[in-house]
């Protein structure tokens, strides 16, 4: 746990040093996520990779669950086949104090439908197919929405985002968490120097023993250096875990 707070501490300072341009949201999309897909901390959202971009992204998540202290490691990559077509790819590995390790990985695709325009939201669907450890294989599928409310575009508060959306997941039948159904509000602050607070929660499925929720940071630089840092509560774990990412788009 200490070497995991030295590299979120690490990580957060980099994020202050390189955080030094004004810039304005580009759209829905936010970074990687607990589920894969870029988003909030745990649910992705409507936005796609613009025509032409491409991102590497990594996260850890460490947290208790059933007594024993479980480190979330995922990374991901995605590319912007148009400016609504994003296809990719995630992969998972979940060690435990034991030393056992897990592993399952699989592709992604997104598809934004609408964009944020006059009255119009964001919206977008998509999907996600994880192949592995029969406890992490898992096929996803998403339809989410967002809007843009400008407050002052040079003032602290830049804007306010507001996300919403619903996934519905499978799994193998002698699974634990084997099938559900999940809606998810969340909004995020846009601030100075590509700066975001976001915060989300989301309903608690029958596969749950507790209702998910997380709240953090985000940083969105113009130059494609992202970084997130949150607090996040998945729905199966016993307390509160620590959730920390890295990434970068290339034009």
């Amino acid at each position: 746990m200490r070497q995991v707070l030295g590299v979120v501490l690490v990580l957060a300072s980099c994020s202050v040093a390189v955080a030094q341009e004004d810039r304005r949201d580009s759209g829905g999309r936010g970074l990687i996520t607990f589920e894969g897909p870029a988003g909030l901390f745990i649910n992705p959202t409507s936005g796609t990779l613009p025509r032409g971009q491409f991102t590497p992204q990594y996260c850890v998540a460490l947290f208790e669950q059933e007594d024993v202290v479980v480190a979330w490691h995922q990374a991901m990559i995605a590319y912007g086949v148009t400016d609504w077509l994003e296809v990719g790819a995630i992969g998972v590995i979940e060690h435990f104090d034991s030393d056992h390790s897990l592993a399952a990985g699989g592709p992604l695709l997104r598809i934004r439908l609408l964009e944020d325009e006059g009255w119009q939201p964001e919206v977008g669907l998509g999907g996600v197919l994880r192949e592995g450890a029969d406890v992490l294989t898992r096929r996803t599928v998403f339809a989410a929405a967002s809007k843009r409310f400008p407050i002052d575009e040079l003032g602290i508060l830049r804007a306010v985002r507001l996300h919403t959306g619903i996934r519905r997941y499978w799994q193998d039948a002698d699974v634990n968490a084997a099938n559900g159904t999940v809606a998810f509000l969340g909004g995020e602050l846009e601030l100075p120097r590509g700066l975001f607070l976001v915060a989300e929660i989301s309903t608690r499925s029958e596969t749950l023993r507790h209702t998910p929720f997380a709240f953090g940071v985000q940083v969105r630089r113009p130059d494609g250096f992202a970084f997130t840092l949150a607090v996040l509560q998945t729905g199966n774990q016993d307390g509160l875990g620590a959730y920390v990412g890295i990434g970068i788009n290339f034009q």
